[in-house]
């Protein structure tokens, strides 16, 4: 839903020719790269619906959460490089940073917690990163920086996914409350993280200068847009329990039970 919001952001950048070295947001190349992405996604799901409650599922889930456990370590190598290490920014204390080491430790481990914070965070909040993606001049196919991106986020929404689809997670109003209380912790370790270090650090968005995603910009001027922020997110978050405590749909139903199942 906040993807929706970006759709607003103004003028489109114009084309780039070589999609090696820049990678342009709302372009073709922009629509192949999550198209290609999400489809990955989906065959995940596909297949695990095919092979679900059998020993080739777990083997797969398990295999996946190595593999997004791989990619997060070699993100964070990425980013805490000498050449390419800034206090700032390169701590991996974004939410999708997080949701990216979740996912892992969820499939490895089948932690609730986990669980319950990737449908939050990772389904409601990471996906945005496929329509608002936040990749740099230079970061074309050619670059790491590109790969690493796009695979982080396909690990955090795609797990979520999956878990929903194929597991049959289904969120309680206990598990909004948490997923709603550790928001308000998170948010308030990082605005204080953010001035502590100063020099418009800008961790988990919550920095005081306007450099920010344009869907961030929307929400108005610092401060007062973290308010307005925190209640759009806390109400997404509401909508998205009472979606299936209370208003359970015959397509919900088909997808999955009711209950809030738990992988073995």
């Amino acid at each position: 839903m906040i993807a929706l919001l970006a759709a607003q952001s103004g003028e489109l950048p114009a084309p780039h020719s070589d999609w090696f070295a820049d990678f342009v947001p709302f372009t073709l190349q922009h629509v192949l790269s999550s198209g290609a992405f999400l489809g990955l996604i989906a065959a995940a799901i596909l297949l695990g619906l095919k092979h679900r409650n059998t020993p080739f599922e777990r083997n797969l889930r398990h295999i996946w959460g190595i593999f997004a456990l791989l990619t997060m370590i070699i993100d964070a190598i990425w980013w805490c490089r000498p050449d390419t290490f800034d206090i700032r920014k390169s701590l991996p204390l974004y939410v999708c940073d997080i949701a990216g080491w979740l996912a892992a430790f969820y499939f490895l481990t089948n932690s609730r917690l986990a669980r319950l914070l990737l449908y939050y965070f990772g389904l409601f909040l990471s996906s945005q990163a496929f329509f608002t993606p936040v990749i740099g001049t230079g970061q074309g196919f050619a670059n790491g920086r590109f790969w690493l991106f796009y695979l982080t986020h396909t690990h955090i929404v795609g797990v979520a996914m999956y878990d929903l689809i194929v597991l049959r997670y289904r969120p309680t109003w206990r598990d909004c409350a948490l997923a709603i209380s550790i928001g308000v912790a998170y948010v308030l370790s990082m605005i204080v993280l953010n001035r502590i270090i100063g020099h418009d650090a800008n961790y988990g968005f919550m920095g005081s200068g306007d450099d920010q995603p344009g869907v961030i910009l929307k929400f108005g001027a610092y401060p007062i847009r973290l308010l307005w922020l925190g209640l759009f997110v806390t109400g997404l978050f509401i909508v998205a329990t009472a979606a299936w405590r209370l208003f359970p749909s015959k397509a919900a139903a088909s997808l999955a039970s009711p209950s809030a199942s738990h992988p073995s």
